[in-house]
């Protein structure tokens, strides 16, 4: 079998390919090929055992008495049409990685591709990292590259750019905070004297969006 695929992987990593633990993608992809079989059914059944797997661990995280209502959930953030925040955009996409068979950083930002000038990465994994830890959030051309990396066609791919398009309109519809400052001590920054009722108000700063 290591031959017929050209040495892409030794003997001994295709055999522990088959004692139980669910391998590596394109270990699945390279089995097949040496048993000339359907690479679509390989890959098909590979994405069934690394869902189940990331279920049996998130399920084994969570107590039982939440575990039916858990799994409910997740299944509905995952809908582009429920989602109303980035928080649950980021949730959404880690929910739709582990339907997919939790494909690495790495295998995500090769398919991708490349910006059209071919000098970036569509989906650079150092930027996709961030974004599903939640200390970044993505742009729309990030969603996109996420949806057709993990093999979405245009389709399904359109509702969670509209997804995107909803959250940042709602973000930008948001008036500006406002945080109210007190001053410890009086004598260090002087209150100007009030002209009339509205001046009386504590002094606010509006800090942009």
């Amino acid at each position: 079998m290591a031959k017929l695929i050209g040495y892409r992987f030794t003997a001994t990593m295709l055999s522990r390919g088959a004692s139980g633990k669910v391998p590596s993608r394109k270990l699945v992809e390279a089995y097949a090929q040496a048993c000339d079989a359907d690479p679509a059914d390989a890959i098909r059944l590979w994405k069934a055992a690394r869902r189940s797997e990331e279920e049996l661990r998130r399920r084994e995280e969570t107590t039982t008495e939440f575990q039916d209502l858990a799994t409910s959930v997740r299944s509905a953030l995952t809908h582009p049409e429920l989602i109303e925040t980035f928080g649950q955009l980021r949730r959404a996409m880690i929910q739709v990685r582990a339907r997919e068979g939790q494909p690495s950083l790495g295998y995500l930002q090769s398919e991708a591709g490349r910006t059209a000038d071919g000098r970036h990465f569509r989906l650079p994994k150092s930027s996709l990292s961030a974004v599903l830890r939640g200390e970044a959030v993505p742009s729309r051309e990030h969603v996109t590259a996420f949806m057709e990396a993990l093999g979405a066609s245009p389709r399904k791919v359109r509702p969670w750019e509209r997804a995107w398009d909803r959250i940042a309109q709602t973000h930008a519809r948001q008036p500006p905070a406002v945080v109210e400052i007190r001053v410890a001590d009086g004598r260090a920054t002087p209150t100007p004297r009030p002209t009339d009722d509205r001046s009386r108000e504590r002094p606010r700063l509006r800090l942009p969006p």
